[in-house]
């Protein structure tokens, strides 16, 4: 779910094929990956959580933006 709510095309398409290769062998336990209100849900959060952290670094003073920043 974190590679399908990635911003990078390369890691959603990594996802998308893991998650096919795994329904091979597990499909049990993959049924409601995809499921808008369960996997999809999950993914959308995620994507959401991404781009609201995203924008509060971009208000955050340039001095404190990188985690290894000394005051």
């Amino acid at each position: 779910m974190h590679l399908l709510a990635d911003d990078l095309q390369e890691s959603r398409l990594t996802g998308q094929r893991m998650l096919e290769q795994s329904r091979k062998v597990i499909p049990a336990f993959l049924e409601r990956a995809d499921k808008p209100e369960r996997g999809g849900a999950t993914v959308a959060y995620l994507a959401n959580k991404r781009k609201k952290i995203s924008e509060i670094i971009g208000q955050l003073p340039k001095s404190l933006r990188h985690p290894m920043a000394l005051p």
